[in-house]
């Protein structure tokens, strides 16, 4: 098999599901050592196989040659899931983050003109501040287009 430029899923996979109703797995990958920066699953993406399920985190190690296996730790909800008599147990919650990231991995940034996104990268090097020296606030009560 040809690993060059691919990433390629293995059948060794994992699925748990809690009686809250959250999934988590793992999958196991293989791809060629030179290639891992460009084919390495993002986190955030989905799984494969199982779409309901995103990408937490993953473990690289090296194995025979120039071939590295990834271990894609995977977490979700599917909502279609039924619980039967325990239905009563599913709960829905939402979990909220912040992470730093490129500005060219943002939904809205095709949308963006040239001096917004010029805008943006001058207020993330340099924020605006206030006259005693504090950072001046962020207005954001107008959301995304």
């Amino acid at each position: 098999m040809n690993l060059r430029g691919q990433l390629h899923p293995s059948y060794e996979s994992e699925l748990v599901i809690d009686k809250k109703g959250l999934w988590t797995g793992s999958q196991i990958y293989h791809c060629h050592a030179d290639d891992l920066a460009t084919v390495a699953p993002l986190i955030g993406s989905a799984h494969p196989r199982y779409g309901w399920l995103y990408l937490e985190s993953f473990a690289i190690s090296g194995q025979e040659g120039d071939i590295v296996k990834i271990t894609g730790q995977y977490v979700g909800v599917n909502a279609n899931y039924d619980f039967g008599e325990n239905s009563d147990n599913y709960e829905s919650g939402l979990r909220l983050s912040t992470a730093d990231s490129p500005l060219g991995l943002n939904a809205y940034y095709d949308t963006l003109t040239a001096a917004e996104i010029n805008e943006a990268v001058q207020l993330g090097m340099n924020p605006q501040k206030n006259t005693e020296g504090t950072l001046k606030t962020v207005d954001t009560s107008v959301g995304p287009r």
